[in-house]
């Protein structure tokens, strides 16, 4: 009788197990159909090249970037575009560029080199340090 309603329990919860995967496999098919369905119709654009088309906008609005910069932002961004956005590599490219395209280029302070007013400074701050 034991073993009777233990079959019983384990079919059924095989049942429900199979149904929950069957629901959840039905909703991840549609989502990735309209996925689909909405690119084709372009109404929306994939995350990556819209992450792209990001830091391409945000570089032509830089003022002031040396040449090499320039050379290492494109080549950043040729990297990020073969990259899967899942890849822990993408995320490392996209934080670089952030970074980069964050930096203010073109504004310059004037130098101070009075060392005698930085060692007061730092002794006011750090004193005994």
């Amino acid at each position: 009788k034991k073993d009777l309603e233990h079959a019983r329990l384990q079919s059924q919860l095989k049942s429900q197990i199979e149904d929950k995967f069957a629901t959840e496999h039905r909703k991840y098919m549609l989502m990735q159909n309209l996925r689909h369905i909405k690119r084709e119709l372009n109404l929306e654009k994939d995350d990556k090249q819209t992450i792209i088309a990001g830091f391409r906008e945000a570089i032509d609005k830089l003022n002031g970037v040396p040449e090499e910069a320039s050379k290492a932002l494109e080549s950043e961004i040729g990297r990020l575009g073969n990259l899967e956005p899942q890849s822990p590599e993408f995320n490392i490219s996209r934080t670089y560029l952030e970074w980069m395209t964050s930096l203010p280029w073109a504004n310059m302070t004037e130098e101070c080199s009075d060392i005698d007013r930085a060692e007061k400074i730092l002794n006011e701050d750090h004193y005994s340090l």
